[in-house]
């Protein structure tokens, strides 16, 4: 599961990468803005422990970037979002894995 927060550092690395007299394209310059804008993940320590903390979830890989991505405030909009996680968490579980993502969120602004 990729994380945006994965796709904006890489995208910013190629992009210090890349020599002044090379432009990039409009596409990718939009893309870098876009997910910058809403990665919730500031470094790749945080990125990898919420990977590791939603990988002993039993989640789908859908699920987990879903959950890590949007970052839902609560069970009814998590469920809302990912319907499947309703035949695989009561309320408080997925309560709980909210405040644990939330936790790592939090870490990082």
């Amino acid at each position: 599961a990729v994380v945006s927060t994965q796709s904006t550092g890489v995208r910013q690395e190629q992009h210090e990468m890349d020599d002044d007299d090379t432009d990039l394209s409009q596409v990718f310059e939009n893309t870098l803005k876009y997910t910058g804008k809403f990665s919730f993940y500031q470094n790749r320590e945080t990125i990898k422990a919420v990977r590791e903390m939603l990988q002993t979830k039993n989640l789908h890989k859908f699920e987990a970037a879903s959950l890590a991505n949007l970052c839902p405030d609560n069970y009814e909009e998590a469920k809302a979002l990912i319907p499947s996680l309703e035949d695989k968490f009561d309320d408080e579980e997925l309560n709980e894995l909210l405040e644990d993502l939330k936790t790592f969120k939090d870490l990082t602004q």
